[in-house]
């Protein structure tokens, strides 16, 4: 069977998680792979600002719960390999394929805020995600930080937790006289 993929990035319409999506998308393009790839956009995202975004197979999606449910019972039969990209594992438990959760805000593990609302709002997204969170799924941060901090606040065993760093390079070299190269 071909490795086809599902890439869910529902959630991700602006800032630093839009240039990662684009910056993985250009990749997955060079390497000819676009086509084996199925993208859920939020319905949020501006494709007019990125034309490689539209020659993307895609369907954008509200990102409510009950609209991504949906999708995934619609779509994610026809996928294999299903990649999370905004935190969050897929809607309900899924065994029966490879799933990858790109995980990378610290927000949700870490208490920064004094607010009361944003402190219920990042405990209730906590107990979302543990509950939606199974033992086969990989989950991947940035840094040996992140692994520790998603491993202890989440309960996540540190062996499901893959540090694979992903950024455009190309953003640092550009900026490299604020940088000290270091082997």
């Amino acid at each position: 069977m071909e490795n086809r993929i599902l890439i869910d990035a529902i959630h991700i319409h602006s800032l630093g998680g839009k240039r990662l999506l684009e910056y993985l998308i250009k990749s997955i393009n060079q390497k000819k792979l676009l086509n084996n790839i199925l993208f859920f956009f939020d319905k949020r995202l501006d494709l007019e600002s990125n034309p490689l975004l539209k020659k993307c197979n895609f369907y954008k999606i509200n990102p409510r719960i009950s609209s991504r449910i949906l999708a995934y019972k619609r779509y994610s039969k026809d996928f294999n390999t299903i990649v999370c990209l905004s935190n969050i594992p897929p809607p309900y438990k899924i065994r029966d394929k490879i799933v990858y959760v790109y995980f990378h805000n610290l927000l949700l593990i870490q208490s920064f805020s004094n607010e009361l609302k944003d402190f219920i709002t990042n405990k209730l997204k906590k107990i979302y995600i543990k509950q939606k969170n199974i033992e086969n799924y990989n989950w991947i941060v940035q840094t040996d930080y992140m692994k520790e901090q998603l491993s202890r606040s989440l309960l996540i065993k540190r062996s499901q937790i893959e540090v694979l760093p992903f950024f455009d390079i190309t953003q640092f070299k550009k900026r490299k006289k604020f940088f000290v190269r270091n082997k």
